[in-house]
């Protein structure tokens, strides 16, 4: 793994800490404006604030579009409504989104804006920089919530797999159906 730069120093305690994983819009079968949608980030928020009642204090997005951004925001807003947590951005290069424009850029922007801390784990973008952001997130959580479409390969998949692999506590949102992790 790349040298890890974090941007302010907080310290991350795995016993009071959980990261998201899941599917990026395309992967997911449905818009943001559906049914579906609206049913995932309820039972987000469900599970945020479970956790929280578990003890933990800090929540990792991997600032992905889908399911990262949308997990990333609902903690922003508890937060604002007074639910006691950290937000930690974990990007896998700084240029992330640097393709992204308008809308999705905007969102990115705003939801950085709204870290208490920012991980960037490669100086720059590398084939396997997301999968080390990844194994960054669950090697400092001891909780994982993960949304999940059945695939059997992908960022998610592997993430979970790698989850499991450590024994961290997962909780599955799923889109479909569920392979033997």
């Amino acid at each position: 793994m790349n040298d890890i730069h974090i941007s302010t120093g907080i310290t991350l305690v795995p016993e009071r800490t959980c990261c998201f994983t899941g599917h990026r819009p395309a992967a997911l079968g449905f818009g943001e404006e559906s049914a579906e949608c609206a049913r995932i980030k309820a039972r987000l928020r469900e599970e945020i604030l479970r956790h929280v009642g578990l003890g933990v204090d800090t929540f990792i997005t991997g600032m992905a579009q889908g399911v990262d951004t949308w997990a990333g925001e609902i903690c922003a807003r508890l937060r604002g409504e007074g639910t006691p947590l950290r937000l930690v951005a974990a990007r896998p290069c700084p240029s992330q989104m640097s393709r992204a424009t308008g809308e999705a850029k905007q969102r990115y922007d705003a939801l950085l804006a709204q870290c208490d801390s920012v991980v960037t784990v490669s100086e720059k973008y590398t084939p396997w920089c997301n999968h080390d952001r990844d194994r960054f997130m669950v090697d400092n959580s001891a909780f994982v919530i993960g949304v999940y479409n059945g695939s059997d390969s992908g960022g998610t998949y592997y993430t979970l797999r790698y989850a499991r692999k450590l024994d961290r506590a997962v909780t599955l949102l799923t889109t479909g159906t569920i392979l033997d992790l």
